[in-house]
């Protein structure tokens, strides 16, 4: 098992415009309509925790990754 500590932390944005947002819009481009367009928007932290290597393997495969992108095995265990 990893010795590291991973992180995850849950962010809430509220936007308002006057025409609709995409379903599919990119975090990015919310961002610059926010900042530079004629969007309102309101960025919340809603959570943050620690996690060991086996919970952050459950989290990279919820979000559509893998182990590997820390270097990890299947079971939450260094590559290395």
């Amino acid at each position: 098992m990893t010795s590291r500590t991973f992180y995850k932390k849950t962010f809430q944005i509220d936007v308002l415009s006057e025409e609709p947002i995409p379903d599919n819009v990119m975090l990015a481009d919310i961002n610059y309509n926010i900042v530079y367009g004629n969007w309102c928007g309101k960025f919340t932290e809603r959570s943050g925790m620690e996690l060991d290597g086996i919970a952050v393997v459950e989290e990279l495969e919820a979000l559509g990754s893998e182990p590997g992108f820390f270097m990890l095995d299947d079971n939450g265990n260094d590559l290395d």
